[in-house]
């Protein structure tokens, strides 16, 4: 909001005080004209007690405010108050010194209830028309102002007007910052009470939820440390014990938990005397003692479990100790030992619950996987798995075939921009990693600078910040790949890459299951000898088309299509020979269609059916043509007789032939008939006057 408009609802919303400030504003002007009055400030003695005094009462409304002593009726009407206040506070100022005057600081504390209310920005503009309207009045009283005086006033009062709210507003964010975590913590131990009898999902495995559980589970080891750090305390008379663990990184001794009450830093420590000493005992291992300079002993002593050094255990004494030297640091190193085969039993006791929250979680993830039995589905569930076990942004499944070295992406998600079916180039990155068996990671793709397409040059361009590709492996050949990328460096993260491997194994045994699930279901549906779907998968598809049909308005018309003379191909050539002529009328009709779309099937003997959806009566029967021109013209070679191979057609389409759907088959079969009887190899029409009376 713009500072004027700030400015007019301030002054509509406190209209008393701002009517009344600006007379006591008008009455301040007048004194300047007085010369007695003026001569008074320009002497500036006479109020320096009175200008005192303000800044003692302005410090305690403030240390009111702070404390929120204040009832809320004054609250309400501190603005106003604070505004009526100006004034004479600006006579104050004046009358005590000016720039010099200790008043200025009242002037401060008035122009922090403006940033209150209106912002910094305000407050900021506010502070420094102020120092300008003191500068112009002690000028007017003859004071010349100095440059420096100028510059350590307004240096005051913008820190006072706006040094306090900013760092309070600071405060409030850190703390609020903490909040949050707090909460997030204390989210995730009430979905995770215990290790046991708790559930566990795949998306446990991520790395952001891996954090949580870390940073969980160690708040609770500290917290049982600190408990143990009591006893310490009680049982040697001392003021206060801390654990101090060893940072790997650098070797230094952080304090990690404390006896005493205060949650944010040790309270009695002597700084200065103590981490020295603490450095030293862990480093040299041994219990050494050190006298405070106001009296006690600090004693510290290492904290281990065997060849293992966990940190430093301290134990500050203020009074007199209750025991010598000599007997508290041999205290020291027991009560060191004991502490470090606690932190190493819950330690184990972490790296038990971690491993068998992961191992359930695992199972979860595999479950999943394991539930498909078709090849499509088990590729989407393996791609959906792997994003809810990482933290990758996208995920994608390739199928590889070892013999001819290709491989194809057969489920991949949006954000790849790639189809199904996407071919992988020869030299690209997952080719490699399936042709060699090899694992790839990159968790900084960015610093890696790939050179290497990833699944061909043709791929749409994107962000890569990590990859990894996990080749799918059996029976020592490779069967295809998992692929996760992350849009950031270090999104991915190795111990998720070390998960997916193990749902790689899984899925690659799912794989080879789904594969024969989808052969032994191919073989279902179709016909053993021509390849063409079976009489099964014709019914199916014919009931679901007339169901489109009637739902959509869309026609759809059915080709029965007889072999010409088949028995007497049987009859002069044998079996084998009709077997050939079968296998190439079925490959002839199927070919001439339209693939994904329209269906041939190979209904009983020598007969065939084609679906033709949304297609009408017309454009069947061109159909129909095409397919009987075909045929007629590429005849069968068996060993040295040359077959020539034609077919009758009947064409009928829905609604156009017959208005009921269990009549559309029956009127093609009267068609077919009808090119039967008119000579064969040509094609006839349902009559749509009598399809309808024939049954």
């Amino acid at each position: 909001m713009p500072l004027r408009a700030s400015l007019i609802r301030s002054l509509a919303r406190h209209r008393w005080a701002s009517i009344a400030a600006a007379a006591l504003w008008v009455a301040a002007a007048a004194l300047f004209v007085h010369p007695a009055t003026r001569a008074e400030f320009t002497a500036g003695s006479r109020l320096t007690w009175p200008a005192l005094v303000a800044l003692v009462a302005g410090l305690g409304v403030v240390a009111a405010v702070a404390g929120r002593s204040l009832t809320p009726a004054i609250r309400r009407r501190l603005p106003g108050i604070l505004t009526i206040l100006s004034a004479p506070a600006f006579v104050l100022v004046e009358g005590s010194g000016g720039l010099r005057s200790p008043a200025l600081a009242v002037a401060g504390l008035l122009l922090m209830g403006v940033t209150a209310t209106l912002g910094y920005r305000a407050g900021a503009i506010a502070a420094g028309a102020s120092v300008l309207v003191i500068a112009v009045a002690d000028s007017l009283l003859g004071r010349a102002p100095e440059v420096a005086a100028v510059m350590s006033a307004t240096a005051m009062l913008g820190a006072i007007t706006v040094g306090p709210l900013w760092y309070a507003r600071q405060i409030a964010r850190d703390v609020e910052a903490d909040r949050q975590r707090m909460r997030r913590v204390q989210g995730f131990l009430q979905r995770r009470p215990t290790p046991r009898g708790s559930t566990a999902v795949a998306s446990d495995l991520r790395g952001e939820a891996l954090s949580e559980r870390e940073a969980a589970i160690g708040m609770v080891h500290l917290h049982i440390a600190s408990r143990y750090l009591r006893d310490i305390r009680d049982s040697l008379c001392a003021d206060e014990v801390i654990y101090w663990r060893l940072a790997e990184e650098d070797e230094r001794m952080e304090p990690a938990a404390w006896s005493t009450v205060s949650p944010d830093e040790p309270a009695l420590f002597p700084e200065r005397e103590g981490v020295p000493l603490v450095q030293w005992a862990g480093a040299q291992r041994m219990a050494v003692a050190a006298p405070l300079q106001h009296g006690g002993v600090v004693v510290a002593g290492p904290v281990e479990e065997g060849d293992r050094l966990f940190g430093a255990l301290s134990v500050t004494v203020t009074g007199g100790a209750a025991l010598p030297d000599e007997e508290l640091k041999s205290w020291v190193r027991r009560h060191g030992t004991h502490l470090g085969t606690l932190l190493g039993l819950l330690e184990v006791r972490h790296l038990t619950a971690r491993r068998a929250a992961d191992v359930r979680a695992i199972i979860d993830a595999a479950e999943r996987i394991q539930g498909s039995v078709v090849v499509d589905t088990l590729a989407r569930s393996v791609c959906e798995t792997s994003l809810q076990v990482t933290s990758a942004s996208r995920s994608a499944f390739v199928a590889w075939d070892a013999a001819s070295g290709t491989g194809v992406v057969r489920s991949a998600s949006a954000s790849f921009g790639l189809r199904e079916g996407f071919a992988l180039g020869s030299e690209s990155l997952v080719a490699r990693a399936c042709r060699h068996d090899q694992l790839f990671v990159f968790e900084d793709a960015h610093r890696a600078s790939l050179r290497t397409a990833v699944f061909a040059d043709s791929e749409p361009r994107r962000q890569i910040g990590s990859l990894a590709v996990i080749p799918l492996r059996r029976d020592h050949s490779v069967l295809g790949a998992i692929v996760i990328e992350g849009d950031a460096p270090r999104q991915i993260i190795d111990r998720e890459v070390d998960t997916v491997r193990l749902l790689a194994r899984v899925a690659s045994l799912s794989l080879r299951t789904a594969e024969e699930f989808s052969r032994q279901h191919d073989l279902a549906r179709r016909d053993a000898l021509t390849g063409l779907a079976n009489r099964r998968t014709f019914d199916e598809r014919l009931s679901t088309l007339l169901a489109e049909s009637d739902r959509f308005q869309r026609p759809v018309a059915l080709l029965l299509a007889d072999l010409d003379h088949f028995k007497r191909v049987n009859d002069e050539h044998g079996h084998d020979a009709g077997d050939a002529v079968l296998r190439h009328a079925a490959r002839v009709l199927g070919g001439a269609l339209r693939s994904d779309i329209d269906l041939c099937a190979r209904y009983g003997g020598e007969e065939m059916a084609i679906l033709l959806p949304q297609t009408d009566l017309s454009g069947a029967r061109e159909v129909a043509e095409r397919l009987r021109t075909l045929l007629s013209a590429q005849p069968v070679r068996v060993g040295v007789a040359e077959i020539d191979v034609t077919a009758s057609f009947g064409v009928a389409a829905y609604p156009v032939s017959t208005s009921s759907r269990d009549t559309l088959f029956p009127a093609a079969d009267r068609a077919l008939y009808e090119a039967k009887r008119g000579g064969r190899n040509c094609v006839k029409t349902a009559d749509p006057n009598i399809a309808e009376t024939t049954t």
